[in-house]
């Protein structure tokens, strides 16, 4: 169904792994801002860039964070910017720990605009995170570009206590969702192209019962 992606100020960290660890990081935010699990909702979003179909686990991008309004800002930017100041000193290859603790919290804006919206059950778990990544983003960026969309973007949000997710992918001012990134084609480009390719043989035959257990609207 099409309707309002809500914009605002978008706190986030940038990341560019495997897309199953998009709402574990955003997790992590949330115990930074001490929220429990039922102020999730519509506050914490995993924005996806890249094609999982074309890019390897390792090369997708992904950002993650709270999206605010105005009235939020001294409640949840001010101690999310503030947190930059216990950043760790880089190092090389982190894991995911390691990377949450070295990235810095910076602002955007995402604006209002018609999206398509997809609300799908969540589990909180390994098998919502694999749906996620075959089936509810592919779905939805094929959808967009039906629509005309050249770089689609899906924004997530997910409330644990109702056990769904709402996904977005905005139908307009699309190259804004970026944040001032590469698009995907100048991306794609800067990746060598033996490994731009996801090699289907050994990750999707191993989930493939599992994906597609569960249709989609």
């Amino acid at each position: 169904k099409e309707g309002i992606f809500p914009g605002g100020h978008y706190i986030y960290k940038n990341s560019t792994r495997d897309y199953a660890v998009g709402q574990g990081a955003v997790r992590k935010v949330a115990k930074e801002l001490g929220l429990r699990e039922s102020n999730h909702s519509d506050l914490l979003y995993v924005m996806y860039l890249d094609d999982p179909q074309v890019l390897q686990a390792h090369r997708t991008r992904f950002t993650y964070g709270a999206l605010i309004d105005n009235s939020q800002r001294k409640a949840i930017e001010t101690p999310l910017l503030e947190a930059n100041k216990k950043l760790n000193k880089p190092i090389e290859d982190p894991n995911v720990e390691e990377e949450f603790l070295q990235t810095p919290y910076v602002k955007g804006e995402l604006p209002s605009v018609n999206a398509l919206v997809l609300n799908f059950v969540y589990t909180n778990g390994f098998i919502s995170a694999l749906l996620q990544t075959f089936r509810i983003i592919p779905k939805m960026r094929k959808l967009a570009k039906e629509q005309g969309v050249s770089h689609p973007v899906i924004i997530t949000t997910c409330s644990i206590p109702q056990s769904m997710c709402t996904h977005y992918t905005p139908l307009y001012e699309n190259d804004q969702f970026f944040l001032g990134m590469d698009l995907p084609p100048v991306y794609e480009k800067t990746i060598p192209k033996q490994e731009s390719m996801v090699d289907w043989d050994g990750v999707y035959a191993d989930f493939k019962a599992i994906l597609f257990f569960l249709p989609l609207p």
